[in-house]
């Protein structure tokens, strides 16, 4: 309900772009392409494979935006979690955070498997765009 609620407020243009892992949990990844068949936006997937180290993943983020903005398009929302559905790894939400502040990409993290698992008391401090939970994992 959350992720809906962000990315379907949020107004698309020609040539926009919803970026994600490829980690991303499934049912984010089909609301990014039920969006994309309805509103001018596309979804891009970085695609990692664990174990990886956490500047791997930044590297491989950071390419994936110059990638899009080579192709004249631009990424307008980045979607990442804090841990990862599968493998359960804690993923580096706040040092991609910082990098979407940087590159003019609004950040959005699916908390999901965060909250009780990570301690999230820096959360403000951090500021993403958008942050969705839940409490029944």
């Amino acid at each position: 309900m959350g992720v809906n609620t962000v990315l379907r407020n949020l107004t698309f243009n020609e040539g926009d772009v919803i970026l994600h892992l490829g980690t991303i949990y499934g049912a984010c990844e089909k609301t990014i392409q039920s969006l994309s068949e309805v509103f001018p936006v596309a979804g891009y997937s970085v695609e990692i494979t664990n174990p990886i180290e956490d500047e791997e993943i930044i590297k491989r983020f950071r390419n994936a935006v110059s990638a899009i903005q080579a192709q004249g398009k631009q990424a307008r929302i980045a979607m990442f979690d804090t841990v990862l559905t599968f493998p359960g790894a804690r993923f580096p939400w706040e040092a991609l955070v910082e990098v979407c502040r940087e590159l003019g990409v609004l950040s959005f993290i699916d908390g999901a498997h965060g909250v009780g698992h990570i301690d999230l008391a820096h959360l403000g401090s951090v500021g993403p765009d958008f942050m969705v939970s839940n409490c029944y994992k």
